[in-house]
């Protein structure tokens, strides 16, 4: 089981929350950058703990200018899986649709 070093990341402010899990804009202060950090509401049992690990392992060998890079990955003090992502600084999808004329249908072909 990996654990959260205490201290390394500190939470700035949510961005988006779910019904499993809440995303923060956060700050790992080892090495001084913005992270997007997401954690999982609920504690995990044993086997979907080691499935997450995996499932994680695999998501942290992705390489692509479209999706976030995979910092870090763990189990935090309360028992809950965190994951820690690239921070891209910006509007949501929901909110650049409320802001401008693009459809719904062009977003997804985009």
């Amino acid at each position: 089981m990996i654990t959260l070093q205490k201290g390394r990341y500190e939470a700035l402010e949510c961005i988006g929350s779910g019904t499993t899990s809440r995303v923060e804009r956060a700050r790992d202060n080892v090495i001084g950058r913005a992270v997007a950090l997401k954690t999982f509401v609920h504690s995990f049992g044993e086997d979907l703990e080691e499935q997450f690990l995996r499932e994680a392992q695999l998501v942290g060998q992705l390489s692509h200018p479209a999706i976030v890079q995979l910092y870090d990955v763990g189990i935090n003090a309360e028992g809950r899986p965190f994951l820690v992502m690239e921070y891209v600084a910006g509007r949501t999808l929901e909110e650049y649709l409320e802001a401008s004329s693009l459809t719904v249908q062009r977003a997804c072909a985009w």
